[in-house]
């Protein structure tokens, strides 16, 4: 009988050890391998949500050393589908994600108040989107790696208007300014000036 007790202790020890060198170093809630848990790394990021063969998959938070944090979902261990990033100055993007960077449609707010609202690609602004200032300036129209480009109206908080071609982040090609009177000038321009009447 004194035996068969002490077999049992022994099991269960056993079994306690196992299950402890089964958790991934730092794993302080679940199992950290399938379903919902929490673990602390030991470069100081913080984790917790879904799991999936030891990664992070489904929904979570990620809290970095840095004071930001990510909330959304995940794809093998990266942000990939649509969440809230927040840094610690303030500044928060919310939107599509994949392999870790913005991709898709989103709303970026800067520390400064500016906000971007449109389309992403590779952590850019890149497509259709609108930037508005914080000193109340408005472009709306195209964009290409982070850059203005193609068709667009840029909006002066004191009432002057362009319309027409950009490219590299300044108006280029044929387009339209009005000024806060309602003087329009049309034709041509180059790297943000007016060159003249179309040919």
């Amino acid at each position: 009988m004194k035996k068969a007790f002490t077999f049992v202790i022994l099991f269960i020890f056993a079994g306690f050890v196992i299950a402890c060198a089964s958790k991934p170093q730092g794993c302080v809630q679940g199992d950290c391998t399938n379903g919902p848990g929490k673990i602390q790394t030991t470069d100081g990021l913080e984790y917790e949500g879904d799991f999936k063969e030891g990664k992070r998959e489904g929904k979570g938070s990620l809290a970095y050393p840095s004071g930001s944090n990510y909330k959304g979902t995940f794809k093998e261990n990266k942000m990939d589908g649509t969440g809230v990033y927040s840094w610690k100055s303030g500044a928060k993007y919310e939107g599509e994600f994949k392999n870790d960077k913005r991709e898709g449609k989103g709303a970026y707010v800067f520390e400064s108040g500016a906000k971007y609202e449109g389309e992403y690609k590779d952590n850019k602004r890149d497509g259709k989107g609108i930037y508005t200032w914080a000193g109340g300036d408005r472009y709306e129209g195209g964009w290409v790696a982070g850059k203005m480009q193609g068709s667009g109206i840029y909006a002066w908080k004191n009432g002057a208007k362009y319309d027409g071609a950009w490219a590299d982040g300044k108006a280029n090609g044929e387009g339209t300014y009005t000024s806060k009177y309602g003087i329009k000038t049309v034709g041509i321009f180059e790297n943000g000036k007016y060159k003249g009447k179309k040919p």
